[in-house]
Formats: structure tokens, C-alpha cells, sequence
């Protein structure tokens, strides 16, 4: 968990606000936590789900042997002593998993936009699902103005809160209605 995304959608302040005496304890606990959530999930052997996306190189026996709790931020790998303290295909699938995003065109390419991850096309949503003998990827990534989208041929979803798009920093009154909405 780190600092700008605590500030930016005012986490940090309701924190500090609400728990004056004992925020810094708060945050730290939470920052444990967060290192021990999944990083993604299947629901009745049938829905992946992720925050992110998938890539052409997301594997599932490469995901579940990632020690996860050894990362602490999903920002920067951790390092020990000066020395990288994971496998990089380790953090490749941790990166993809979390800010890959799904476009309409074919292929699976950088995601310079968020600077890590992918944008993943059809056939790449459609590979990693029948390899892995799913039928739909629901994914929270990005905001979409009304509550979800499909894509790739309805085996992509993309779903976020309401209260998403009224975060100040999400929504402005003065643009229009596709323009209210960043990731």
C-alpha cells in the first residue's frame, strides 16, 4: 500500500480523521494485510478474478507459487541487502495481474500508460481462459461510467463502485461525461 493512492482517493485523510490517536498503528496494519490479500481468485472453478487484467504470459502455477506476503508494495520489487529477493517472472505476473488493461485490438503489448503491465486483446483473454478451463475474466481496473462493460466477445468484465466516479479526483462538473473518468 503506498502513500499517493492513500492521498489520492482519501483514504488517508478518512483515517486520520476518524482514528486521530491511532492512524499510524491503522495504516501499518492494513499495509500487513494488504501484502497477504490474493492476488487474484476463482470463483466454482469458472471466473477469474483480478484487479488488473491478464497478459499472454499470465500463468496460474507461476501465480500460486508466488510468495506474496514478500511483496509489500506492488509498486517496486522488494530487494534484500541490495539484491532483487524474487524471480522476475514472479513479479511480471504480479504486474500484469494488476494494471494490464483489455482492448479491442488484437495482440498483447506494454501498457506504457500505466507504466507496467499490458494492453491484452481478444485472443488473449479467450487463450488464458481456455487454458486454464474458464469461462469469464471480471476485472475492476478501470472506470467504466456505468458500473461495468463487456469486452472481448462478453468474456471480459470490467466492474467498479459508483462511488468510484464521484472521488474528487475521478470527478470533475465542468467535463463531459467521457471525460469524468480516470484510472
Amino acid at each position: 500500500m503506498q502513500i499517493i493512492f492513500l492521498t489520492k482517493y482519501g483514504f488517508l485523510k478518512e483515517i486520520m480523521l476518524k482514528y486521530k490517536t491511532h492512524a499510524a498503528k491503522i495504516l501499518r496494519a492494513l499495509e500487513d494485510l494488504y501484502a497477504w490479500l490474493p492476488l487474484a481468485t476463482i470463483i466454482d472453478g469458472k471466473v477469474f478474478v483480478v484487479h488488473g487484467g491478464v497478459s499472454n504470459k499470465t500463468n496460474l502455477k507461476d501465480i500460486a507459487a508466488i510468495d506474496r506476503h514478500k511483496f509489500l508494495t506492488v509498486l517496486r520489487p522488494p530487494v534484500s541487502e541490495g539484491q532483487l529477493a524474487y524471480e522476475p517472472v514472479e513479479w511480471k505476473q504480479i504486474v500484469d495481474l494488476l494494471w494490464s488493461d483489455p482492448r479491442p485490438q488484437p495482440g498483447c503489448s506494454h501498457n506504457n500508460y500505466r507504466g507496467g503491465g499490458c494492453f491484452f486483446g481478444p485472443e488473449v483473454t479467450e487463450s488464458f481462459l481456455e487454458s486454464h478451463q474458464l469461462q469469464l475474466l471480471i476485472r475492476s481496473h478501470q472506470c467504466k461510467i456505468d458500473g461495468y462493460e463487456y469486452a472481448h466477445n462478453d468474456k471480459d468484465q470490467s466492474l467498479n463502485s459508483p462511488n468510484y466516479l464521484k472521488s474528487r479526483h475521478h470527478y470533475e462538473e465542468n467535463l463531459d461525461q467521457t471525460t469524468k473518468c480516470y484510472s
